[in-house]
């Protein structure tokens, strides 16, 4: 079965990976960003991590592992519903964390450069927030 979302994940400054300078320059609560996706019965995380990109494979549901990663990482999380039409993913020049994750979801904004704007037109695209309790807890 074909999942029709994603889950995006933004962490906070505390818990990102390789702190560079301009993290001082991002919101606090969210500095980095990274994707997974669900294809072929497994789920791949895509993270951007100043020159390497990082391709992790997981025996996890996608909620499952969206929940780990917000539960180790003190981090929020956004189902965003992936492009009906696949569109030419435009990987831009500078590749950063959200570039990638724009080029995933689709968005081709200009305007976007930090994980702050990347939720926001996130969110006007249909994103939702991920719950940090599993289905059973919430009922």
């Amino acid at each position: 079965m074909a999942q029709n979302h994603m889950v995006v994940v933004f962490v906070p400054r505390a818990a990102a990976p390789r702190p560079r300078w301009w993290h001082r320059l991002l919101d606090p609560a969210r500095c980095h960003v990274l994707a997974l996706v669900r294809d072929n019965g497994v789920t791949v995380a895509l993270e951007h991590i100043g020159t390497v990109l990082r391709v992790e494979a997981m025996a996890l549901d996608l909620d499952e592992a969206a929940r780990g990663l917000m539960w180790a990482w003190n981090a929020e999380a956004l189902r965003v519903p992936m492009p009906t039409v696949p569109r030419r993913a435009a990987l831009r020049p500078f590749l950063t964390c959200v570039e990638l994750v724009k080029a995933l979801t689709g968005i081709r904004s200009w305007r976007v450069w930090t994980p702050r704007q990347l939720r926001r037109a996130l969110i006007q695209v249909g994103a939702r927030p991920v719950s940090p309790f599993p289905e059973w807890r919430t009922r």
